[in-house]
């Protein structure tokens, strides 16, 4: 939902049950024009533009319990975290909604209850 700094709604996103439009389990991140990133624990990373159109929305398949973080070029860094104690958790990146790369952790038994950080490279 968005409100305006006096509590006036201003909009919301309700999703999809389809697409994982679940519970929204970190804060929301924001990217220089307004765009809202948010992960939910049915696995799916959605991007919403600041008039609460959907632009995107990238499917995991794991939950996403961390907030994800946006650089300056756009791209879009989150983590995954495994319930299950049976998979490694990993980070990924997207730009566009077009998957980048990922990288597993070796953690099994642990998650990402925390931001990944982004530096300069």
């Amino acid at each position: 939902m968005k409100l305006s700094s006096e509590g006036v709604l201003h909009g919301s996103f309700g999703g999809t049950e389809e697409a994982g439009a679940t519970t929204v389990r970190g804060s929301p991140s924001f990217d220089a024009f307004g765009n809202v990133f948010f992960g939910t624990n049915g696995g799916v990373l959605y991007c919403i533009s600041s008039g609460g159109k959907e632009l995107w929305n990238f499917e995991t398949g794991r939950e996403i319990w961390s907030k994800s973080v946006v650089g300056i070029d756009g791209t879009v860094f989150s983590c995954i975290m495994t319930t299950g104690g049976s998979d490694s958790n990993y980070i990924f990146a997207l730009k566009g909604g077009e998957f980048l790369w990922r990288y597993e952790t070796q953690t099994i038994y642990s998650g990402f209850f925390s931001s990944p950080a982004i530096g300069e490279d």
